[in-house]
């Protein structure tokens, strides 16, 4: 039970956006869409990370802990943060990471 209060904390404050950051979505071509016509002349840059981290259930079985998310940002420094900041906590199982700036 200490596990899923601790994973649900940091899965509400670890993706959320902050600084920089426009829009959050599970399919790339939806995280910048809004932010290109709400703003026009912003540098947009697509952040995207996945990976996971390996946990025990209470029978002390493994699992995975798998994020797979989209971002939009308005500089690839705040992207690189946020993705410093996950592959922090979920470090375990590499996943893919980028930083794509879109204009």
């Amino acid at each position: 039970m200490r596990f899923a209060a601790t994973y649900l904390a940091a899965s509400l404050v670890l993706p959320g956006p902050f600084g920089g950051a426009l829009a959050a979505s599970d399919d790339p071509g939806g995280a910048c869409a809004g932010a290109a016509v709400n703003e026009p002349f912003a540098p947009l840059v697509l952040g995207h990370f996945s990976g996971g981290r390996i946990f025990r259930t209470s029978d002390g079985v493994p699992m995975i802990a798998w994020r797979d998310e989209f971002q939009c940002f308005t500089s690839r420094r705040v992207c690189a943060t946020w993705q410093r900041q996950m592959t922090n906590a979920y470090r375990h199982v590499e996943g893919y990471t980028t930083c794509l700036p879109l204009r």
